[in-house]
């Protein structure tokens, strides 16, 4: 994180992260016995194989802000993320069922899993905002323009021997108990807004209360789905006569919670092999709340 202030009027401000994780998973084999002590049986798991998994991300954000006034500013941003997620694995288990007693072999059977999935997401954004402070009201606004763009290569199937017969059984060819195939890339823009002002008044009388009203309205448009969504919210909080130290807080308001590519992801599975396709007619989450809290 970088700040640097050359005069009173301007200010540039940098913060960027870049963070990688590296996960390597090994399946160790387990034996384990149960029943009566009069039938005893044995279940022996072998595994062989691992998974290696790669999460790499990258964030940047540059603001300029310009002090017109001591009340008056406007700041300029731009921001980048970018992200890579690998998950590769090829894992067999076997199995056996054994009776301890008469060492008599129950059942024995064999899986395996292979996964190569590569998912890689870049997402620039252009942010201007502006803020102005009055007596009694601070008034701020804002507006950001978004391009995303995520492309997803995965290949998943899941083979299962069991007794001596693949799963599911077909007497005239060999069929995977699972398997995924997607490739898509999506590419979007969205265009978002908001206004809020912060107003603080008192009552009258020789012992006044204190108030702070929050107000405001967020607007947000998606050129995927085409949806537009507006969320309006109110908080007031408000500091007793009869103790400062006391505060009264209501607030309300309209919260949406708008989707990213692993919502969108949708399923559907033809002869034995599921597809993965992305649903356009998505709609962002919805929820209103109505909290009331003392301090």
């Amino acid at each position: 994180y970088i700040s640097y202030q050359p005069n009173q009027r301007w200010k540039i401000d940098f913060i960027g992260n870049i963070s990688e994780n590296h996960y390597q998973f090994t399946p160790t084999t387990r034996e384990t016995s149960f029943g009566t002590l009069q039938d005893v049986k044995s279940f022996k798991v072998y595994f062989d194989g691992k998974e290696k998994d790669i999460f790499r991300t990258l964030f940047g954000t540059l603001r300029i802000q310009r002090n017109f006034t001591t009340n008056t500013k406007v700041s300029l941003s731009a921001s980048a993320f970018h992200t890579k997620e690998q998950e590769t694995y090829d894992i067999q288990g076997q199995y056996w069922l054994d009776d301890t007693q008469t060492q008599e072999q129950l059942g024995v059977g064999t899986y395996m899993e292979h996964a190569r999935n590569y998912l890689t997401a870049d997402v620039q954004s252009v942010k201007l905002t502006a803020n102005h402070k009055m007596r009694k009201h601070d008034i701020e606004a804002g507006v950001t323009f978004k391009w995303e763009k995520i492309s997803e290569q995965a290949r998943e199937y899941e083979m299962r021997d069991s007794s001596g017969y693949s799963i599911p059984h077909s007497a005239d060819r060999l069929d995977l108990i699972y398997s995924l195939a997607s490739k898509n890339t999506l590419k979007s823009t969205r265009i978002e807004g908001y206004l809020q002002d912060t107003y603080r008044f008192q009552s009258k009388g020789e012992k006044p209360w204190y108030f702070t009203l929050n107000y405001g309205v967020r607007m947000a448009n998606w050129s995927y789905n085409k949806e537009t969504i507006v969320s309006p919210r109110i908080s007031l909080a408000a500091i007793p006569s009869f103790n400062e130290n006391i505060t009264f807080r209501l607030a309300t308001g309209l919260y949406y919670q708008a989707p990213f590519y692993k919502e969108l992801r949708d399923t559907s599975t033809v002869n034995g092999q599921t597809i993965v396709t992305l649903n356009d007619k998505i709609k962002s989450q919805r929820s209103i709340h109505i909290v009331g809290a003392f301090d």
